[in-house]
Order: structure tokens, then C-alpha cells, then sequence
């Protein structure tokens, strides 16, 4: 495979992951505005598919991005890196589903993880929501977001997923996909093209934007 081709692979890579994962949450927001006497059994499963698709489409877009040539590894790369790292443990679980029946049935807790999030009023109130996908057995507790101190982006925010003991906030990693796609597209608008013929690639310098701060 020329160098070429693999760039042009990667390229489409993230574009899919960038709309599949914005897909994903948006889903699982929309489930969220809902009340929980409007649910069904069959949109409660849908909404746990789509937070694991998150968080599927997420690690993989993070694992192509670490991938693709003509992306320098600079501060904006670093940073979104280091704020997605909690995705793979949370794939490799899913992953080895078979092999942590046992672990997580000793914890009380379900094998597919618990979710909870915020609805976030403008009278400053907040209500927070918890769904648990089967039957709980004696457990030390499940974890539930707590509001406190938080920074509000939405009206639906910080939605949480735990599994085991480990909790990801799906909106911050949401939001971070969100900017580094702004400064991925704005980068990829500008970059020169290197060498030529099979090995020609554009480099995507994140870093070189003016707007492209690492924070």
C-alpha cells in the first residue's frame, strides 16, 4: 500500500468517525429529554447501544488519528489524546464481555454498565436521572453524576457511563471530539502537499491554525 492510499484511509476513517460519533450522541441526548414514563423497554436498550457505539467510534477514531500519516503528534494531538484515554479500557471491556461475567456479578452491578446524566433548568434547578439495564443484586452502590461544581454547556449534560468502577463522561468526550474536528477540518483546508507521485500526502499541521490552542 502506497503512502498515499493509506493517508486517503485514514482521511475517510475519521470523517465516518467524526459524523457516526456525532450520530451516536446526539441519539443518546434525544433519549435523555425524554421522561422516563415515555420510554419503552426497546428505546432504553437503544440508548445503551448508542452510548457503547459512542464509545466504539470514538477509540477507533482515536487509534486512526494516532495513525494517519502527515498528522504530527503536537500539543493540540496530545491533548485530545490524554482527554480520551478512559475509551480504551471501557472498549477493551466490552470487548471481553465473556471474561468479566463473573468479576461483575460479584459487584451487583450489570454487565452492561450503569448511566445516569443531568437535566440542567434555567432556574438554575437541576434533576438527575439514572437507568440500570437489569436486575441489581446486593451492591455497594451505583454511581450516580453529581452536578456539583460542574460546568454547564447544555441543557442535557454530562451524561455518565459506568462500568466496574471506572465512569466516563460521555459529553466531555463529546465536546473534545467536537473541537478537535474543527481544528482537524481547518488544518486539512490549508495543508501543503509533501513529496510526490505514490508518497504525495497533505500534512496536517493542527498546531499551525491561529484559532488551534491546546487547552
Amino acid at each position: 500500500m502506497t503512502l498515499h492510499r493509506k493517508q486517503q484511509l485514514c482521511l475517510d476513517a475519521i470523517e465516518h468517525s467524526f459524523s457516526m460519533a456525532e450520530a451516536a450522541y446526539s441519539r443518546v441526548l434525544a433519549y435523555c429529554r425524554l421522561a422516563p414514563s415515555e420510554t419503552t423497554e426497546q428505546q432504553n436498550d437503544v440508548m445503551v447501544l448508542d452510548a457503547w457505539s459512542f464509545v466504539d467510534v470514538a477509540k477507533r477514531l482515536r487509534s486512526v488519528i494516532h495513525n494517519t500519516p502527515g498528522l504530527p503528534h503536537g500539543p493540540i494531538y496530545e491533548v485530545f489524546v490524554r482527554a480520551t484515554e478512559a475509551l480504551v479500557d471501557f472498549r477493551h471491556y466490552v470487548q471481553h464481555l465473556e471474561d468479566e461475567t463473573f468479576t461483575v456479578a460479584s459487584s451487583g452491578r450489570p454487565i452492561w454498565g450503569s448511566f445516569s446524566w443531568g437535566l440542567f433548568r434555567p432556574d438554575k434547578t437541576v434533576e438527575v436521572r439514572l437507568y440500570v439495564p437489569g436486575r441489581l443484586a446486593r451492591t455497594k452502590g451505583i454511581p450516580v453524576m453529581n452536578p456539583a461544581g460542574r460546568e454547564v454547556h447544555d441543557a442535557v449534560d454530562h451524561f455518565e457511563m459506568s462500568v466496574g468502577d471506572a465512569t466516563i463522561n460521555l459529553s466531555d468526550i463529546a465536546r473534545r471530539i467536537a473541537d478537535f474536528r474543527k481544528r482537524f477540518d481547518l488544518a486539512l483546508k490549508s495543508a501543503p502537499t509533501q513529496g510526490g507521485g505514490d508518497d504525495a500526502i497533505v500534512v496536517i499541521d493542527l498546531d499551525s491554525s491561529p484559532s488551534a490552542t491546546a487547552t
